[in-house]
């Protein structure tokens, strides 16, 4: 790894997990400031919650998009592959969402209540497939990320989708 560039900090071997378990190494590892990726190999965690604030900067997802900048706190377990989300502000360009809610890891099943009270709708680009303008704000509830399933209250203004003007709009 070395000779691509690549350092390792820590390497550890858990034993049997007598004292302490391989979760314990992880959260340490989560809460250490110049810790920048965490990989594990393991036969089993026996402990499968990890419960904590987290923060994220240009992370991937599914290689569909990037989320520039998102920080709050998680409850995770790896045997059901579910994450509870509390108050997390995500940032994307100049717009800002607070989610809260459960999802899968894979994206779908999900129950999340977002409050968005400005998104410029240029910083969506990287979520949809088309080109949008204008502004949006108001709460919704996401269901799924794949496909995406959104309903709820939102108003929009100045709005424009694929070079139309739509205008204003709620609902």
């Amino acid at each position: 790894l070395l000779a691509r560039g690549m350092g390792i900090t820590f390497a550890v071997t858990t034993g049997n997990e007598a004292a302490v378990e391989a979760g314990d190494y992880i959260r340490y590892l989560a809460e250490d400031d110049a810790t920048r990726v965490i990989g594990v190999f393991a036969g089993q965690i026996k402990t499968p919650v990890l419960t904590g604030d987290f923060a994220l900067k240009n992370h991937s997802y599914q290689k569909k998009w990037t989320i520039e900048d998102a920080a709050g706190h998680v409850r995770l377990d790896t045997m059901t592959e579910i994450a509870d989300l509390e108050r997390v502000h995500l940032r994307q360009g100049r717009s800002e969402i607070v989610v809260s809610g459960t999802t899968a890891l894979n994206g779908s099943p999900a129950d999340l209540d977002i409050q968005a009270d400005r998104v410029f709708a240029e910083d969506l680009r990287a979520f949809v497939d088309r080109k949008i303008g204008g502004t949006i704000a108001g709460r919704m509830r996401l269901t799924s990320f794949n496909p995406m399933k959104v309903e709820g209250d939102l108003r929009a203004t100045n709005l424009v989708i694929d070079g139309r003007d739509v205008g204003n709009a709620s609902g």
